[in-house]
């Protein structure tokens, strides 16, 4: 951010006169220029993507879920087999997401968002508590969460649930887009991610 905004006697910024100066010259809304919005968001999550693709192929392989795979002689013959075989890499690949993803609770950022120096914050640019990143968590991975639920107790409808659950993330994400750059998760837990740098300490 600017230091100065070309205004006289600004306080110096990352401090708290100059959080109170600027609130009183232009409100609230001041604090959505901390904001980060879609682009590096989404940046983020292509390098989460890729590291958590890694990480499930290297655990399929020590688990011996391809192994399994290759030995199934003709698939087509074997359908019952094979979708027992998938099942059950979906579970591992479902959980290993869960896993990789709870850096957001102890850490307030993920391995892409720690890449790209954001961090998940209070929606007023302090430190998030860890019920908000917990939570924040449980609502973003609720599709992931009663898919394995699905999986573990063999009930169709709560993978069905969780197809919903997805699309509406999805569609949730896509409101990072505007002015005030929340996805649909940050909205219900007061959460935002900003750049490390502009996290408040005081």
């Amino acid at each position: 951010m600017n230091d100065n905004y070309n205004l006289p006697n600004v306080p110096q910024e990352g401090t708290q006169e100059h959080d109170e100066y600027m609130r009183n010259q232009f409100g609230d809304d001041y604090e959505l220029g901390y904001r980060v919005g879609f682009g590096r968001r989404f940046g983020a999550f292509i390098i989460d993507f890729v590291f958590n693709t890694i990480i499930g192929v290297i655990v399929m392989g020590i688990t011996g879920v391809f192994e399994e795979i290759i030995k199934i002689e003709n698939p087509l013959n074997n359908l019952e087999a094979l979708s027992v075989i998938m099942q059950d890499s979906s579970l591992i690949a479902v959980i290993i997401g869960l896993i990789y993803y709870s850096t957001e609770v102890l850490f307030g950022a993920s391995v892409g968002k720690m890449l790209l120096s954001i961090k998940i914050a209070s929606s007023n640019r302090k430190e998030a508590n860890t019920s908000q990143l917990l939570n924040r968590y449980l609502i973003k991975h609720a599709n992931s969460i009663f898919s394995v639920l699905g999986i573990l107790l063999s009930l169709e409808f709560l993978q069905g649930i969780s197809s919903i659950i997805l699309v509406i993330i999805l569609i949730g994400f896509l409101f990072t887009l505007g002015v005030k750059r929340l996805a649909l998760h940050d909205m219900i837990t007061n959460t935002a991610v900003y750049y490390k740098e502009n996290i408040k300490n005081y």
